[in-house]
């Protein structure tokens, strides 16, 4: 073999390796790429229901057993510590929702909205707060939210406190 082709052969191989080696720094972006997207939408909804728990103050016990065993002498007040739940949970399941979205990780997260929702469905507040929100939810958070409310309407109040035992 003489030397031109033998140059031809190298410059060949590493032009492929050049090209391999490009494809893999490609890959590795996207990689990066998924995982930042996946932790600022954590982030961002950590922080969210962060502010929801400052909202609903240090025991929100008392207001979520009134708005479930006397729901019409739920006041004002009462009815703000009640969103900052609701929008706690919601944001809560909508991080499940979005993270696995953004990064693929093999989340269960059809059951862990389902759970996570399924408290705030329980509530006749719950309801009406669920469908002034609506317009804001993706189309999987829509039928979701429709199954569950019709599930719950034959719940007691004894399971919506059973929830709360079983989170906390």
């Amino acid at each position: 073999m003489d030397s031109s082709k033998f140059a031809n052969w190298v410059q060949i191989t590493a032009t492929i390796g050049v090209i391999i080696g490009v494809a893999l720094v490609v890959i590795e972006l996207r990689q990066a790429k998924t995982i930042a997207r996946a932790e600022i939408t954590a982030q961002f909804f950590a922080e969210s229901a962060q502010n929801a728990r400052v909202q609903m103050g240090e025991n929100p016990a008392i207001v979520l057993s009134k708005a479930c065993l006397h729901p019409k002498e739920v006041t004002d007040e009462e009815l703000f510590v009640l969103e900052g739940y609701f929008y706690s949970r919601w944001a809560l399941a909508d991080r499940s929702y979005r993270v696995e979205l953004a990064a693929e990780f093999g989340l269960p997260w059809q059951k862990i909205v389902r759970r996570t929702l399924q408290p705030i469905v329980r509530l006749e507040h719950g309801r009406k707060w669920l469908a002034q929100q609506a317009s804001f939810f993706n189309p999987f958070f829509l039928e979701l939210v429709s199954e569950l409310i019709k599930e719950s309407e034959t719940s007691s109040c004894e399971e919506f406190l059973n929830d709360l035992r079983l989170d906390g």
